[in-house]
């Protein structure tokens, strides 16, 4: 999950044009960039469960 996510918010078109838009109206997202990603935690593996956090910088400006 942790990767369709990046995916999702960094990949891009072969064009160089952001694969999955960002259609937030009246606002510009013009940049983002992986913030922070601390990896997975498995302490809780036996248990089927594992957890990853990532976080996200968007940069943006309003349309006028």
């Amino acid at each position: 999950m942790a990767d369709r996510g990046r995916r999702a918010v960094l990949e891009r078109a072969p064009s160089g044009a952001w694969r999955y838009p960002l259609d937030i109206p009246d606002v510009d997202v013009w940049a983002r960039e992986l913030d922070t990603d601390d990896g997975t935690d498995t302490t809780a593996s036996a248990q089927g469960v594992v957890t990853s956090s990532q976080r996200y910088r968007l940069s943006a400006t309003g349309k006028t």
